[in-house]
């Protein structure tokens, strides 16, 4: 008898070797955040769903796995620097990469291209 135990799911987040370092984030209750969410902090410093049309927000980072915080916040794991792959990244609205490009460079963050997009 065959146990499964999880599922992998690739999502080509990382497009380079470039060092990830990571921080602790407070994710603001009422929505599944996917792998690959850009993260702003708004004003309570509570991370949603990077989304220019909305509240004054403050760029964060890249959200590392998952997370289901629909009934109440969830602390989770937010890349601070490092290289992904712009076509995996999961913006709120209307938002592009490009709209973010910028800010998320001078916080050490790089949005590149790469050949395959698993999320397709």
């Amino acid at each position: 008898m065959t146990t499964q135990i999880g599922q992998f799911i690739p999502v080509n987040l990382f497009a380079g070797e470039m060092y990830r370092s990571t921080k602790g984030v407070n994710l603001l209750a009422g929505r599944v955040y996917p792998v690959g969410s850009v993260i702003a902090l708004n004003a309570d410093k509570k991370g949603v769903l990077a989304d220019s049309s909305g509240d004054t927000l403050t760029f964060y980072g890249v959200l590392s796995e998952e997370v289901d915080a629909t009934e109440e916040d969830k602390v989770s794991v937010v890349y601070l620097t490092g290289e992904f792959n712009r076509r995996a990244l999961v913006f709120g609205g209307t938002d592009t990469a490009e709209q973010y490009e910028d800010i998320a460079r001078t916080q050490g963050i790089f949005f590149l291209d790469t050949e395959a997009n698993w999320n397709e």
